[in-house]
């Protein structure tokens, strides 16, 4: 996550969604003399009795047979259909995730609810299951959202956010908990308050009246990418064994940077310790050796360095990400069962950052971003092309290990070539019109806004929602219109007859069904309403079994949360800055967040606003002129107004995020404690397995229609 992998994976659009996490080990390697050396960069652990709970064959740990023992525990115990592998060679565990479209689920929804409406017992324990689990979203984002708030405002626009706006944003998050834990209810058989599901039947119905309006063919087929992507989640688990000292190999690497780069030194020396020993064998070693072989690891030195980056280092390290992503990504470049890992990038930019430190952030190429970008593309590209042509990248932590040594020559070569016809763009150069459409002309086709339709949903709006959107031109155009059927659209192209299936989840299939008493939702808007339904409709259809082990967990669920002072501690201080990442790569890929620093220039004839020349230093302008058809019509807009706008489209879907995180989170908890009991151990050494458990070092991705 520090190290930009959002934005480059974002930017290429067919890479499966991925993550890794670090399984730590509850044990220590307290001196080097329990390592027998084998190869630059890899050891035996000798087996003593302080590792006896270790697979081992009395001499050495087995590293092999400790990746297969987790990987059968995960299997057994995750709530989410996956299939998964490792081997010697590899360092992680594999997992892959079947997030595929559920077509039976309406029935399984059914079956299940019944289920519980048959034994008011399971009915209550199931209610206090998502209570518990909506409680914890909601503790964290209390503790945290005027902080994401407040650092996103300043982050994305390089501007405070207003007290009032602040204020108004942490009031709908609560709103938006709310009204997700609402929804969510209704899957063990509780309506729906019944103003919340007036709101909810209004959209859903107008969104049915007037779909047949829906006339951009494109759009329909970035949608369906986006779903054809969104089945595919991958996870690579890492299990790591810390040592208590600094290994021989690595410490004449840190005097290099203590002399090369004295003021970053001083900041890692308190981590210079945090080295793991992770199981993966060379590829010299014989077959029968290789189960017990071990690689180091420097990745908590190394996220450490990515967090202290400068802004010119960071736009470096995501150049090299986008290109890796875009060209030299497994699923890009594979030949006879080699790739190049992500790793040898990060080497190498790790390198670049030392050795041309002061080319890389010197004042000159600071002032203007298009040609710092050029001049750090091609700084990247030239020292990749040299390292292949050497056939020699060495580890940053241990000189003596070639990153390199494991790839064919005539595969190197192969990547030598696809990089050296890489060309960089002339400083200033003009983009071209676009040959698919962007973004911006796909919002503006995407509806036909007839007079009737943007009257009709701005009535909607009055009658219906405290807040409205703010950019809407009577009977000509509405912001809000086009992003409320891009959000259903998604539902709609991902599940067929979604309308009445989402309807009969949510117990509303009919006009005057029953509905339980009214909750606060003042100041919800019509934007929330598409989002958490979107959401409704993306979990149960692709995560059925993970809610429903959430709903149906009852040890598991009553024993996280005794833990509950000590997870909220943990998650947060673990996942914060993972969590604002994701947060801010979003938001800053928002297509009013471009629109308001003015990325897209005057020179795209397909732009929905204009506000002048283009604007590289990223700051936000008084006044914009909204493009209300392709004919070039224009209205003017105030900043506030867009400001406004940005905020009513892009915080929604953060909520719903993030709550799809916390399930994610429960399903690395539930793997790890498996089918133990607040019976069968204590709540300490429950807490002690799972923090060992999770350390979060890259985040994952998942997109849907608008930067979800």
């Amino acid at each position: 996550m520090e190290d930009g992998e959002f934005e480059s994976k974002f930017q290429s659009g067919d890479i499966p969604f991925e993550y890794d996490l670090m399984y730590t080990i509850p044990v220590r390697i307290q001196r080097e003399s329990q390592l027998q050396f084998v190869s630059n960069g890899y050891y035996k652990i000798y087996y003593v009795q302080s590792l006896s709970h270790l697979p081992h064959n009395n001499q050495y740990i087995n590293g092999f047979k400790l990746k297969e023992e987790i990987r059968s525990n995960i299997e057994k115990y995750c709530p989410r259909p996956l299939k998964s592998l490792t081997s010697v060679h590899e360092a992680s565990i594999y997992i892959q995730y079947d997030n595929g479209s559920d077509k039976d689920i309406l029935n399984k929804i059914e079956y299940f609810r019944q289920s519980l409406v048959d034994d008011e017992r399971k009915q209550h324990e199931a209610q206090k299951n998502l209570n518990l689990f909506f409680r914890f979203c909601s503790d964290i984002l209390e503790k945290k959202c005027t902080e994401y708030i407040s650092n996103l405002s300043q982050d994305v626009f390089n501007m405070r956010i207003q007290p009032d706006l602040l204020e108004k944003q942490y009031k709908r998050m609560l709103l938006l908990i709310r009204v997700h834990q609402a929804l969510f209810s209704s899957l063990i058989g509780n309506s729906l308050p019944k103003n919340l599901a007036d709101r909810v039947r209004a959209v859903l119905n107008f969104y049915e009246n007037y779909k047949h309006l829906i006339v951009d063919d494109h759009m329909k087929q970035v949608v369906q990418k986006c779903i054809a992507k969104s089945s595919l989640e991958e996870c690579d688990i890492v299990i790591g064994l810390k040592l208590d000292f600094i290994p021989s190999a690595s410490q004449s690497s840190f005097e290099r940077i203590k002399q090369n780069r004295p003021n970053l030194y001083k900041k890692l020396k308190s981590y210079l310790k945090n080295v793991y020993l992770i199981p993966k064998c060379s590829s010299k070693t014989a077959q029968e050796e290789s189960a017990y072989e071990f690689r180091l690891s420097f990745s908590v030195i190394e996220s450490k360095i990515a967090e202290l980056r400068t802004k010119s280092e960071k736009m470096l390290n995501g150049i090299a990400r986008s290109i890796y992503y875009k060209y030299l990504h497994r699923t890009k470049l594979y030949v006879n069962e080699q790739y190049i890992k992500s790793y040898v990038i990060k080497t190498i930019v790790l390198w670049l950052c030392e050795k041309e430190t002061n080319d890389i952030n010197r004042q000159d190429v600071e002032d203007n971003d298009e040609n710092k970008s050029n001049f750090l593309t091609k700084l990247f590209l030239d020292h990749i092309l040299k390292t292949l042509e050497q056939k020699r990248c060495p580890h940053y932590f241990d000189e003596q290990t070639n990153l390199l040594e494991e790839y064919d020559f005539s595969f190197l070569d192969r990547v030598y070539e696809v990089l050296a016809r890489l060309k960089i763009p002339e400083k200033h150069s003009v983009v071209q019109a676009q040959k698919v459409p962007s973004m911006s002309s796909m919002m503006l086709e995407f509806v036909k806004q007839t007079p009737e339709i943007v009257e009709e949903f701005n009535e909607l709006q009055i009658h219906w929602f405290y807040n409205r959107s703010q950019l809407y031109v009577p009977q000509k155009y509405s912001w809000a219109l086009n992003h409320t059927f891009c959000h259903l659209y998604y539902c709609d192209a991902e599940t067929n007859d979604w309308l009445r299936m989402m309807k009969r989840i949510m117990l509303m299939d009919a006009n005057d069904a029953y509905h339980n008493d009214d909750i606060d939702i003042e100041g919800i808007c019509v934007e929330d309403i598409c989002d958490a339904v979107e959401h409704l409709n993306f979990t149960v259809v692709n995560h059925w079994s993970l809610i429903k082990q959430i709903m149906s967990d009852n040890d598991g669920m009553r024993y996280l949360f005794s833990l509950r002072r000590s997870l909220l501690t943990y998650t947060i201080n673990i996942g914060n800055r993972w969590v604002y990442a994701r947060f801010a790569n979003n938001m800053k890929t928002a297509t009013l967040a471009k629109i308001l620093l003015n990325g897209h220039g005057t020179h795209l004839p397909d732009k929905l606003f204009n506000s002048g020349p283009m604007n590289t230093t990223g700051c936000v302008k008084d006044m914009y002129l909204l493009h209300v058809d392709l004919d070039g019509e224009q209205h003017v807009c105030s900043r506030q107004q867009v400001l406004d706008q940005f905020w009513l489209d892009n915080f929604a879907p953060q909520i719903s995020d993030f709550i799809y995180l916390i399930c994610c989170g429960y399903a690395n908890a539930k793997f790890v404690i498996g089918d133990r009991s607040t019976d069968a151990i204590t709540v300490q050494s429950c807490f002690g397995r799972i923090s060992r458990a999770v350390r979060l070092i890259r985040g994952f991705q998942k997109m849907d229609l608008g930067n979800r």
